[in-house]
C-alpha cells in the first residue's frame, strides 16, 4: 500500500503533572516504545509510529521573537491502513490492560486532543 493511502492521527498532548520534561522526553522516548512493542494488536495495525518532541529551546527563541508557540509538550503521530485500524487498536483489551496505564506515567490523558490528518506533499527535495 502506497504510504498516501494510509490513514494518520495525530495526538497532541501534555506531560504528567509534576513531571519534569527531562523525565517526560525520556520515558517516552525510551521506555514507551517497549510497552506499544509488546502489544500484538499495536504490531498488527499500526504501520508507523511516531513520536514528535517539543525543542524546548526553540520553542523559547520563536516566542521571544513573537511568535505564538503551542504548550503541548509532544505530538504522537500513528499511520495505519484505515481508521478503523487505529480504533481497534485503543479498543483492544491488551492496549487498555498494559499501554494506557503506561501513558499515565508520563502524559495527562484529559489534555490528549486527536487530529485525524490527510498529508499533502507540496515540496520535497528529498525524492
Amino acid at each position: 500500500m502506497p504510504a498516501n493511502h494510509r490513514v494518520r492521527l495525530m495526538i497532541l498532548f501534555h506531560r504528567k503533572k509534576g513531571m519534569s520534561f527531562q523525565d517526560f522526553d525520556k520515558y517516552w522516548r525510551e521506555s514507551h516504545p517497549k510497552v506499544c512493542d509488546s502489544l500484538p494488536i499495536f504490531k498488527k495495525n499500526i504501520l508507523k509510529y511516531e513520536q514528535v518532541h517539543v525543542d524546548k529551546e526553540s520553542a523559547q527563541s520563536w516566542k521571544d521573537a513573537g511568535h505564538a508557540v503551542t504548550d503541548y509538550d509532544g505530538i504522537v503521530v500513528l499511520e495505519a491502513a484505515s481508521e478503523d485500524k487505529i480504533r481497534e487498536v485503543f479498543q483492544d483489551p491488551e492496549y487498555l490492560e498494559k499501554l494506557a496505564p503506561d501513558e499515565a506515567k508520563f502524559s495527562e490523558r484529559s489534555t490528549f486532543t486527536m487530529f485525524p490528518a490527510t498529508m499533502v506533499t507540496v515540496f520535497d527535495t528529498t525524492t
